[in-house]
């Protein structure tokens, strides 16, 4: 996953860095807000951690550039030294989606990184599932709409699904018919 971490301490990017970087993320590095907003237009990134103080363009209003010009998408960690609930009350309703404050705890900032990075992986899946019926295909896996089935079995599929599976390769077989989308199926699915 790709991180793009904007801090202007570099004793605090080294440390950040080092806790991150044990989790195999790749690191991107920039030291002020201006910088993490020319970067955000021509690179695509999964985090962004972001201090609140920083020259020139706050981390505030890098957060809130990210969300007017980018969206959704990346996910948000600020981290800081700022600790008044105000402060971490205003991040998060600008669109934060997570709030540290510093000094860190390397394995939580990790763990809270790796958090973000799952939920954000899980919301791509999700929206380029397809849907038939009462049932849902990622392309990895088949779940249902009810409550009652959502166990994966090891190849990706609910084993109670499987005819749901042979209705999605239908579905898949003739793009024509739905809409000109494919979908492409999981192993189990396919054989």
């Amino acid at each position: 996953m790709n991180i793009l971490l904007v801090e202007d301490n570099t004793a605090q990017a080294a440390a950040v860095e080092n806790a991150m970087q044990e989790s195999g993320h790749r690191i991107s590095k920039v030291n002020c807000g201006d910088s993490a907003m020319r970067f955000l237009r021509s690179n695509e990134v999964d985090l962004v951690t972001l201090d609140w103080q920083l020259r020139g363009t706050t981390g505030l209003e890098v957060l809130q550039w990210i969300r007017g010009n980018l969206g959704r998408e990346q996910a948000v960690l600020f981290l800081t030294a700022r600790l008044s609930e105000a402060d971490i009350v205003q991040a998060l309703e600008a669109g934060a989606d997570d709030y540290v404050v510093k000094p860190f705890r390397a394995d939580e900032l990790a763990a809270r990184a790796g958090a973000l990075l799952h939920r954000t992986t899980r919301n791509e899946n999700t929206a380029k599932a397809v849907s038939v019926g009462s049932y849902i295909h990622t392309g990895s896996a088949v779940f249902t709409s009810t409550k009652q089935s959502r166990q994966a079995s090891s190849s990706g599929c609910i084993r109670r699904a499987r005819r749901s599976c042979q209705s999605m390769r239908r579905v898949a077989a003739g793009p024509a018919n739905y809409g000109g989308s494919s979908l492409t199926m999981c192993p189990a699915c396919t054989a």
